[in-house]
């Protein structure tokens, strides 16, 4: 009898192992896929705090999906916008907006951040009791002033993913990716939401001010599975998709520090610009510029002070005065405000070059020695201007290579003329 009884219960247990995967996400086609959760009162009723956030990726043109495309909500099935909480888009899915409504009234908030297909996000709406807040990545990006408590439920109410309770605008259903949805009775702060939005495994039964959360880590069924209480599961609709999931979390909680988008490098008559756009940034303090002359030895040339946080592009750009070589190798390391930091890829560059001289350091120091090096013996005349046209210095050459020295700070200007050629560079002495 007992081989029978241990027999029946690895039959059961078995298939229930294998239902979930470590990490996945579920795509929703925005036609009739959507999720209705088992319980309609989850109990926020009253509460003066909510959070409610997810990890978000649009799978089409957003402005071509359902208006006001919704990603989480507690609303009515018979009255339009009554309910307790929206986590949607706005009219033309260029936005993100979050919105409440407590025994005072109703108020909704709007990202800063524009959507774009097949970029992930992470969405946290917050309440506090007097501010209604939204965060993307981790930021906060607006906020407007409600205060009361949380509407009391209506036996009308729904909880819904992906679409809407009440029929709008083919119930606002959404085109595209959802992951890790969460609500709680606080008011998360920035670093809790980043906390979270990389680390899942947070999210978790233990924590005292989780409500309800959905991490769609089945990989088979029609249901989704509350990781705080079994009566908030959900019912599954339409032919979903599963798969493991690609939003960009950290699996030690902490906030990756910029994405960046590109880095270039040209040349101008004054050196070579580089140039870079990072498309979101968190916590970034600066970056460090290297060059190197063969691609294994490199040099820190510059700093260049970031923005701390970011959604939205940002450009930046540096002058190297003074490449040593035809061909130039650049890299760029991210550092933020914990001393962590990433390197990034090196580029390379070849300079055409009407001659072989070269001057540095460029900047100098007052007083410092600066070199002009023609490569080969030559003959040339050197003269030195300062802004107002000058002349301090005029040296005839006979050799492969000078110095000279600025005593002051300020921008002086090189001429040399050889083999009927005139060179010029702008000096800086800082």
């Amino acid at each position: 009898m007992k081989t029978l009884i241990i027999s029946f219960f690895l039959l059961v247990l078995i298939p229930k192992l294998a239902s979930f995967s470590q990490d996945n996400a579920i795509s929703f086609d925005g036609t009739d896929d959507y999720i209705q959760i088992n319980t309609s009162d989850l109990g926020i009723g009253d509460l003066d705090e909510l959070t409610v956030m997810a990890w978000v990726r649009w799978d089409i043109t957003p402005g071509s999906g359902n208006d006001w495309a919704n990603i989480a909500s507690s609303q009515s099935n018979t009255t339009r916008d009554f309910g307790q909480f929206w986590l949607q888009h706005n009219s033309d899915n260029s936005k993100f907006e979050y919105a409440v409504q407590t025994a005072t009234g109703r108020s909704y908030i709007q990202s800063l951040t524009t959507t774009v297909q097949g970029q992930w996000y992470h969405v946290a709406g917050v309440y506090d009791g007097s501010q209604v807040k939204i965060f993307i990545n981790g930021i906060q990006e607006a906020q407007t002033s409600r205060s009361g408590v949380i509407r009391a439920y209506d036996a009308s109410f729904r909880t819904m993913i992906a679409q809407w309770a009440y029929n709008s605008e083919i119930y606002r259903r959404f085109a595209g990716t959802l992951d890790d949805v969460a609500i709680y009775s606080k008011a998360l702060n920035s670093t809790e939401i980043q906390q979270r939005m990389n680390n899942p495994d947070l999210i978790e039964d233990s924590e005292t001010d989780l409500i309800a959360a959905w991490k769609f880590d089945e990989v088979s069924g029609s249901t989704v599975e509350d990781v705080d209480d079994t009566n908030n599961d959900g019912i599954i609709y339409g032919d979903v998709t599963r798969a493991e999931t690609s939003a960009p979390k950290d699996p030690d909680g902490s906030t990756l520090p910029i994405e960046l988008g590109s880095f270039t490098a040209s040349q101008t008559e004054d050196g070579v610009l580089l140039n870079w756009v990072t498309l979101a940034e968190i916590n970034n303090s600066y970056f460090t510029v290297y060059s190197s002359n063969d691609g294994e030895n490199f040099v820190e040339i510059a700093r260049v002070e970031g923005a701390n946080n970011s959604n939205s592009p940002l450009s930046y750009q540096f002058l190297d005065r003074n490449p040593q070589a035809e061909i130039m190798f650049y890299k760029l390391q991210q550092t933020d405000f914990d001393g962590k930091s990433e390197l990034f890829n090196a580029i390379m560059i070849q300079l055409e070059r009407t001659n072989n001289i070269q001057v540095y350091p460029i900047p100098a120091s007052a007083n410092q020695l600066i070199t002009i090096d023609f490569s080969v013996n030559t003959t040339a005349i050197v003269e030195i201007f300062d802004q107002t046209g000058k002349l301090l210095i005029s040296n005839e050459i006979m050799d492969s290579q000078t110095n000279f020295t600025l005593p002051q700070n300020g921008i002086y200007f090189l001429k040399i003329l050889n083999n009927g050629e005139i060179v010029s560079r702008k000096i800086v002495i800082e």
